[in-house]
């Protein structure tokens, strides 16, 4: 209880405690108060600094007694680690709490990085300068997804400063150059037909490893033919995503995507037109689940079963689990990577492979950017070593002609190499001895 109690305006005053023997500050500005010690026993001079605190807090002035609360770098980086695994531990969905844990762990290693040399660095110097020396040790050595994440942890640290008052401003992010983006690895036509053949040969017990196997096949091929993202894109798809629509009047099958990071992000669900390939992948998967026979069967069928079955996860093993089938392809791939000409393809490589399938053919870049729910932009950054060379007539006489039977000698030595003929499907084989 207070001693002492002098009110000195409407918002401001001083008092003293019993167990004290200096005077203390209550003021009150912009419906937030402030207690301070006055550090001083001396009634007169307590009232002064009363008085010169409020004129520099209406003044907006800085002082010793009214300065923001200062933490360091450090500080503020377990501040918002703490924050960001409170907010996935309350996340329902199982894979989106995994691809969230994912995230975190990123965070984690930009902070511990930025850390290395700005662990003491106050928040309120924490400025420009010190961004861009950080972002400069990335400079040409990161993707542009790895500067996203790292422009989303620092964006974190100056919400969290700006929120707790700490800081009035965030300062400009500095922008950098990344690295040369590469298209991921894609496979050709031979190495599909091995895997799939590999997939097919070998006989494994009835249990879940053969329930895994049967399915990775299943979306192995699946996104071959759809070119939807492995993770959360294709193992969220349900019966009742998969319909068949009238268009430009023919009868189409389609598929709603409605998981992924663009669903997450943007809320974006698109629809997509898939092939009769693709179609035929998940009547085996129906087949399958259900025991069916071997007897055709017609789309009527298979229409209903989509319908009454509708909350049915497509790619779910039958007790309702989603197995990890980027690990069981890894796996897979060790089995019969000797027997492969490209080494390191990983599941993904699928969605790669149908996007320069569909490249190859001709296919307009817009309308592979959406179907692939991307941007014509990545497709031309990824993907353009393919596209300057799959419209040659744009820059060649039509006149242009090759004989059938051709002779290419490599760059190294003067072995000659006989092409019979020349398609789409030679191109990489092209590109790869003339490099070489």
């Amino acid at each position: 209880m207070n001693s002492e109690y002098i009110k000195l305006d409407e918002f401001l005053a001083i008092y003293k405690l019993k167990q004290s023997k200096n005077w203390y500050l209550r003021f009150r500005n912009n419906g937030q108060e402030f207690r301070k010690s006055l550090k001083t026993s001396d009634q007169l001079q307590a009232t002064r600094k009363a008085y010169f605190i409020a004129e520099a807090s209406n003044e907006n002035v800085e002082t010793e007694y009214l300065s923001k609360p200062s933490q360091t770098i450090s500080t503020i980086c377990r501040n918002v680690l703490k924050k960001l695994e409170k907010e996935i531990n309350k996340i329902e969905s199982e894979n989106t709490k995994k691809n969230r844990n994912k995230d975190l762990l990123r965070y984690k290693r930009i902070y511990s990085e930025l850390c290395e040399n700005f662990s003491k660095t106050d928040i309120k110097n924490f400025d420009y300068t010190c961004l861009l020396v950080f972002y400069k040790s990335y400079e040409r050595e990161i993707s542009s997804t790895q500067l996203s994440y790292i422009n989303l942890a620092i964006k974190y640290i100056f919400e969290f400063a700006l929120t707790n008052r700490l800081i009035n401003v965030i300062p400009p992010l500095p922008k950098i150059k990344v690295k040369s983006a590469e298209t991921g690895t894609y496979f050709n036509k031979n190495d599909y037909e091995k895997i799939i053949r590999h997939f097919k040969s070998k006989e494994l017990k009835k249990g879940i490893a053969t329930e895994n196997r049967f399915l990775l096949e299943k979306v192995f091929r699946f996104i071959t033919e759809t070119g939807v993202r492995t993770g959360e894109e294709v193992t969220n798809i349900q019966y009742q995503d998969i319909k068949i629509e009238s268009i430009n009047e023919r009868n189409y099958w389609t598929l709603k995507i409605k998981g992924g990071k663009r669903a997450e992000k943007d809320n974006v669900k698109r629809t997509i037109v898939i092939s009769e390939e693709a179609m035929k992948i998940v009547k085996e998967i129906i087949d399958y689940k259900f025991e069916n026979d071997s007897e055709i069967k017609s789309d009527n069928y298979y229409i209903k079963h989509l319908k009454d079955k509708k909350d049915i996860y497509l790619f779910k093993r039958k007790n309702g689990v989603t197995p990890d089938f980027s690990t069981l392809f890894s796996k897979f791939r060790k089995e019969i990577s000797d027997e492969l000409k490209e080494k390191d393809i990983v599941l993904y490589s699928c969605r790669h492979t149908f996007i320069t399938n569909k490249l190859k053919k001709g296919a307009n870049r817009n309308i592979i950017a959406k179907h692939c729910g991307t941007s014509i932009e990545m497709i031309e950054r990824h993907y353009d070593h393919i596209i300057s060379i799959m419209t040659p007539d744009e820059l060649l006489d039509q006149s242009y002609k090759i004989d059938e039977n051709i002779y290419l000698k490599s760059l190294n030595n003067d072995e000659a190499v006989i092409i019979d003929e020349i398609n789409l499907d030679d191109i990489e084989r092209l590109e790869n001895l003339i490099e070489s």
